[in-house]
């Protein structure tokens, strides 16, 4: 997965403040949420780059439309278990992903880039289904 477009020693430039690391991992084309989010820690942001969570990239994106999307905390679950249930390849890829799921439960995302996740781990899921609604809370 070697896919840094900037130099550690550059990279240790933009780790000063949150701000400007956020652009760095921009620049390397990660699919990031807003930099003032509370989902995107400065912990989240060198795991991302360290390669010890899982996160897309621009290209690997997908929009699915939900008519009647979940609140972001119920959305974080849904994330989560789906992440926590899933079957994977190697077990790099296992630790990268379930740290993402741990990092959603603590953080939970805004609902549209959750949704958007949620459509590029898996764009089949239920919410995607035009008869979906949200379970009651």
């Amino acid at each position: 997965m070697a896919r840094r477009f900037i130099s550690k020693e550059e990279l240790a430039r933009y780790m000063k403040d949150r701000k400007t690391f956020h652009r760095a991992l921009l620049k390397n084309r990660f699919f990031m949420p807003d930099e003032d989010s509370k989902f995107t820690t400065v912990k989240l942001m060198k795991d991302i780059y360290l390669e010890k969570c899982y996160f897309p990239i621009d290209n690997e994106v997908k929009v699915r439309a939900c008519a009647h999307p979940p609140k972001a905390k119920q959305l974080a679950e849904i994330i989560a278990d789906m992440i926590d249930a899933g079957e994977y390849n190697d077990e790099k890829a296992e630790k990268q992903y379930k740290r993402l799921a741990k990092h959603i439960r603590l953080h939970p995302p805004e609902v549209m880039w959750g949704l958007q996740l949620l459509a590029t781990i898996n764009e089949s899921h239920d919410l995607f289904k035009p008869g979906y609604t949200p379970p009651k809370v």
